[in-house]
């Protein structure tokens, strides 16, 4: 086996236990450290040059046989591909694959086979080929954004609490998989003299409200603001604050509280 000098230039990846018995070649199957290429310059180059002075043995078809089996499973497995983003944008802004290549510092052969989808690139070199494309990183993982858990709360299944002239009914849930949501929200039923909250005692967060019915009114601190129907109101609520129906029927209300405060936890 080789050593001195040739291993400052490459870092020795892991390859089939085939390799084992070419110790010789596996030396040089490797990643350059300075600068990724592409399994071309892998493979060729190193062969070409140490076959040339007598470091590596004949390449012959038994040699060959597993390299390309490997290469095609490695292929196959590629699970994330932006080659075809990469070279419609590239095309649109009329550039060439050399003109990527050099601003990138890489090879023009491993920018094709980027964009072929024939190599997967270190996310270094991806996102280096993205900045000299002017390609916004939202864009060109979209296609792999998570997709986001939905939660309905239908309206025979909501949660409910009675209590002092007032209903509560949950409409918002912590989706599966997932911490509790980060606002809480819920419809309030208040009758006629009833309240919710407290003249004395604030908390940390904010709230929001919109009164679908009737009338309300919202003691916050030492002022008072009437509401009717239609009207939506926020506020942080550290400071002390009342809600109460001040009218003659029914109030209704969707309200927000966030962070949530665990009005329905068991």
């Amino acid at each position: 086996m080789c050593t001195g000098p040739l291993n400052t230039f490459f870092d020795f990846d892991i390859f089939p236990p085939y390799w084992a018995t070419h110790t010789t070649s596996l030396l040089f199957m490797a990643k350059s450290s300075t600068r990724e290429q592409g399994w071309s310059a892998h493979i060729l180059l190193p062969f070409r040059i140490f076959q040339h002075h007598g470091l590596l043995p004949p390449v012959t078809q038994d040699f060959k046989q597993p390299l390309m089996s490997y290469m095609a499973r490695k292929q196959a497995k590629m699970k994330y591909k932006f080659g075809e983003k990469l070279r419609t944008i590239r095309e649109r802004k009329n550039l060439t694959l050399k003109d990527v290549a050099r601003k990138v510092g890489v090879s023009e052969s491993l920018i094709s086979q980027i964009e072929r989808n024939k190599v997967s690139p270190s996310t270094d070199t991806l996102l280096f080929i993205a900045d000299v494309l002017d390609i916004d990183y939202e864009y060109l993982f979209s296609d792999y954004r998570q997709k986001r858990k939905v939660a309905i709360v239908k309206r025979s299944e909501r949660d409910r609490i009675s209590r002092n002239k007032m209903t509560i009914q949950q409409l918002s849930v912590a989706t599966t998989g997932t911490t509790d949501p980060a606002i809480e929200a819920f419809l309030l039923q208040i009758e006629t003299g009833g309240e919710k909250g407290d003249r004395e005692y604030g908390h940390t967060g904010w709230e929001f409200g919109v009164i679908l019915k009737g009338q309300a009114q919202l003691i916050y601190g030492n002022e008072v603001y009437n509401l009717d129907e239609g009207d939506s109101i926020s506020f942080p609520s550290d400071i002390p604050h009342l809600f109460k129906n001040n009218g003659p029927d029914l109030l209704e209300a969707i309200w927000v509280v966030a962070p949530p405060r665990g009005t329905f936890s068991t």
